[in-house]
């Protein structure tokens, strides 16, 4: 064996496994289980590994060893290094496998065509030059298909159950290309393979990425199905909530009459002493603050009200502009989950706030063709987005589940919402047509 033909060998893991890792590890680049350091060691080591079992192979080694190693240990690699579910990983690594031998098997029968004294020589440097090139078209495609498709869905979060086997899909091709590698006559006697076979190699490609492409908008629609049936079971949760607090706001305000009454009939006997004591105990039992009308709509005062009484314990600024009706033409289940939600992320993000006065400044605009709402708070805390725009929770691992069932009853009325942070300020506003 001459330095040559290591160098050969060396060469052609380079282009023909190396050179897929990194298709492999991008999705999941931020879903390391340990620090970039050890990881990337970590690929070295399996890269390493690559190029020691083409050397074997060349000593005399089985070839069809490769694959199956090669499955075995990158999916414990996989398994214990990647924070992501092992279907997800191992489709990945199986589908760029499969583009492998896709363009090994359409490489060879291209050296055939172009230098057939070299076609014998296993994993000759021409092989690995056309490899190279197939590589790059690679490279491009799939650029392409996981920048628009594939890498959003690796990256989406998802319980589906359906990552537990759809894996056993490219699984089967990567069983079909090891097969016919194996039993190819470009392989075994240095013959061109019949066009038409060539020809439905490719086709058998395409349909194969077509297939991975339904799946992924199966378990997307899926996915996205199950999150609206959870923000829908949050937001009556959420709703009853506040509809509590509504109500004992209405309660207070009712029992306020009786309350006065029993004071009047005091004073009016002169028992100055009574009215102080009841007083001292009435005072004990309700907040500071008298009850105030900032709208004549009952749910937008009731939320504002608890929600400024909430702010002035905690000392935060509370700037008011409000203009809705009495009478709205949206539920008050909907108007409870857009404001309580947004004030109740505002108050919790002031709460926090230390590096300046925290504030919250709140716009309600309705009139007979949209409603407007606006509302801004002070923070120091940069938010977390996802690729789709989604914001993740500071308070919870997960997207933030205020602000996603805002979003589902905006969407409901056709309305849009648009969230802005900057310069220490996070700004939402929403818009819906009146119709």
């Amino acid at each position: 064996m001459t330095i040559h033909r290591y160098m050969d060998a060396i060469l052609y893991a380079l282009v023909n496994y190396i050179a897929y890792i990194p298709l492999v590890v991008y999705p999941f680049r931020k879903k390391f289980r340990y620090s970039n350091f050890v990881s990337y060691s970590i690929i070295t080591v399996l890269s390493l590994g690559f190029i020691g079992m083409t050397i074997a192979v060349i000593n005399g080694m089985p070839a069809p060893f490769i694959p199956v190693i090669s499955v075995v240990v990158v999916t414990i690699v996989l398994y214990f290094g990647v924070k992501e579910h092992l279907g997800k990983t191992l489709m990945t690594f199986l589908i760029e496998y499969n583009n492998a031998s896709f363009v090994t098997v359409i490489a060879k029968n291209v050296e055939i065509v172009v230098f057939p004294n070299r076609v014998h020589e296993m994993y000759g440097r021409t092989h690995s030059i056309f490899i190279f090139i197939g590589a790059i078209l690679v490279y491009v495609f799939d650029g392409i298909y996981s920048e628009k498709i594939y890498n959003e869905m690796m990256e989406k979060p998802s319980d589906s159950k359906a990552w537990n086997y759809i894996w056993i899909t490219p699984m089967s091709y990567f069983i079909f290309w090891m097969i016919y590698v194996s039993s190819s006559e470009s392989y075994l006697n240095g013959t061109l393979e019949h066009i038409y076979i060539l020809v439905l190699l490719v086709l058998f490609s395409i349909c194969s990425f077509i297939t991975y492409y339904v799946i992924l908008q199966l378990i997307y629609y899926e996915t996205e199905k199950s999150r609206l049936e959870y923000n829908e079971l949050l937001s009556q949760a959420q709703y009853q909530n506040l509809s509590g607090r509504i109500e004992k706001a209405r309660k207070a305000r009712h029992d306020l009459r009786h309350h006065f009454l029993v004071i009047n009939t005091m004073a009016n006997e002169g028992n100055t002493e009574g009215i102080k004591n009841y007083m001292k105990e009435f005072s004990n039992q309700v907040a500071d603050d008298h009850v105030l009308i900032y709208s004549p709509n009952y749910t937008v005062n009731a939320l504002i009200f608890y929600y400024m009484q909430r702010a002035r314990e905690f000392e935060i600024e509370f700037k008011l502009t409000c203009n809705v009706p009495e009478v709205v033409k949206f539920s008050d289940k909907d108007v409870t989950i857009i404001l309580g939600n947004l004030l109740e992320n505002a108050l919790n993000a002031c709460k926090e706030v230390t590096s300046q006065k925290p504030r919250i400044e709140l716009n309600c605009q309705y009139d007979d063709t949209e409603f407007l709402l606006k509302i801004k708070n002070t923070t120091d805390k940069e938010p977390k987005i996802d690729f789709d725009g989604r914001y993740f929770s500071s308070s919870h691992k997960g997207h933030g589940i205020g602000i996603e069932s805002v979003r589902t009853v905006v969407d409901s009325y056709q309305g849009f919402i648009n969230i802005e942070c900057e310069h220490h300020y996070f700004e939402v506003t929403i818009f819906m047509p009146i119709e």
